[in-house]
């Protein structure tokens, strides 16, 4: 909310702001970023709950807010990034997010989905791609597990 602030958004926009963040169950901009830190995620800025996370925290249970409310969730995202791309991308984390992330990618890029508490997917790429700027992996289908990944060597992911 420092953010909007400094832009000079009226009181009743920060009220819109402020509800329009509790439905999302964000708190900090890395709650609306990839996992990368670097862009927004495309439902934050619809207003789309974000189903590749859970939160650890017990939020309030309010309607959708109304769509002027979006207008200014939307202009005061502008403040934050150009297009998708944030202004300033954020650097490394300096302690655990509230919000849990379902997917991860280690160095060979294997992807894991977290299914259950107990339970994950892993998806293998497919032999023989080549990756470039405007290129993304294909997969193959999941094969269960009940082991995590390796995360010393894993890294939370957005996965489209």
């Amino acid at each position: 909310m420092d953010i909007a602030l400094q832009h000079h958004f009226t009181p009743k926009q920060l009220v819109h702001i402020n509800l329009c963040r509790l439905y999302l169950h964000v708190i900090t901009l890395a709650d609306v970023t990839n996992a990368k830190g670097d862009r927004l995620l495309p439902e934050v800025d619809c207003g789309q709950s974000i189903i590749q996370r859970t939160s650890s925290l017990l939020w309030p249970n309010i309607p959708r807010p109304p769509n002027s409310f979006w207008v200014t969730w939307q202009a005061f995202l502008r403040c934050l990034a150009h297009g998708s791309g944030l202004l300033q991308p954020l650097g490394k984390w300096t302690s655990k997010p509230n919000q849990e992330r379902l997917w991860y990618q280690d160095t060979a890029d294997v992807l894991y989905e977290q299914k259950e508490e107990v339970s994950w997917a892993t998806y293998y790429p497919e032999p023989g791609q080549r990756m470039t700027r405007q290129f993304a992996f294909t997969y193959r289908t999941a094969l269960p597990s009940p082991y995590p990944p390796d995360m010393s060597r894993s890294f939370p992911t957005t996965v489209k």
